[in-house]
């Protein structure tokens, strides 16, 4: 699929292979109707289950590539969905990278704690003192994966990361049900409450980018998901500073400028703003600047929402 990694494009075609990728007409649990729906729980064949495992350890990969400092201990699947996600995971991680992750652990939770046994709210690995990777298929409004992070810092773990299978780039839904008040994306407040790499195996772009390349869908559907797209998507998004000097946006001699706080997946900045010997540029969720051989950037944090 143009344009796609090809462990996303590999990814993609499995899960509209397998029917893990639906479309046509379904309602939400935020009472959208959606053209297209993803389950992760559909993910039940050994074929599939092999996709997705290695779809998500090439992700965490890729991702410690490009975010400095990026690293865990144990990779956790919050109950229900993310313990096959988390152990099938676990499992790829260690083939493709044994160098990096032969000892990497493996845990989950209860959704109620057992009180005989080995008793507790946690199964496989402790988390006392350890960096926390959390496994999942979907951030919705974020309400599950702040369950399963307040669980693990009771035990003593520390959030290292998030990654889910498929970001829906969605706003929340406002608290007064108007959907066409402006509203942030759960995956952007993760990003700003936490201050680590919330990041997904592929989004809604990349649906779009995938089916429309290899005609997967008629005319008409993608028309509707593109719709649905503009209309549903964030319509505010986190935006940084980046600051550099002039001369290393001079040419298109670039190198990639990389930081723990943003994703990595499109070549654009806007807004910007010369001021002094220091070039401003904003930087969106998602996005990212490419900087001149030689020349350093800093990322100095959130400092405003941006309407689109």
């Amino acid at each position: 699929m143009a344009g796609l990694a090809p462990y996303k494009a590999d990814f993609l075609q499995a899960a509209l292979d397998g029917g893990v990728l639906k479309f046509g007409s379904f309602e939400l649990k935020s009472k959208r109707i959606s053209p297209y729906f993803f389950n992760a729980g559909d993910f039940y064949t050994a074929k599939l289950q092999s996709a997705i495992g290695t779809a998500f350890a090439k992700a965490i990969i890729e991702a410690r590539q490009q975010f400095p400092g990026f690293d865990f201990d144990v990779v956790f699947g919050p109950a229900y969905k993310g313990i096959p996600l988390a152990t099938l995971t676990n499992l790829k991680l260690g083939e493709l990278d044994p160098a990096s992750h032969a000892d990497t652990l493996c845990s989950f939770d209860r959704k109620e704690a057992k009180d005989h046994g080995e008793g507790g709210n946690i199964v496989g690995a402790p988390l006392k003192g350890k960096r926390v990777l959390i496994i999942d298929d979907v951030i919705t409004a974020g309400t599950a994966k702040r369950e399963a992070i307040q669980k693990i810092r009771q035990e003593g773990g520390t959030v290292a990361g998030i990654v889910v299978a498929l970001d829906r780039m969605e706003k929340l839904t406002s608290p007064d049900g108007d959907d066409t008040k402006a509203m942030p994306s759960a995956m952007g407040e993760l990003r700003k409450e936490l201050g680590v790499p919330v990041f997904a195996i592929i989004t809604l772009n990349d649906i779009i980018d995938g089916v429309k390349s290899k005609s997967l869908a008629s005319a008409d559907t993608i028309k509707s998901i593109e719709e649905y797209r503009s209309k549903g998507s964030q319509s505010e998004r986190d935006a940084i500073i980046l600051n550099a000097s002039p001369a290393a946006c001079a040419d298109r001699n670039w190198s990639v400028i990389r930081n723990s706080y943003l994703p990595v997946r499109a070549i654009r900045a806007t807004a910007k703003r010369i001021d002094g010997n220091v070039l401003t540029v904003k930087l969106y969720q998602d996005e990212f600047i490419r900087l001149r051989d030689g020349f350093k950037a800093e990322i100095t944090g959130v400092v405003e929402r941006v309407p689109t």
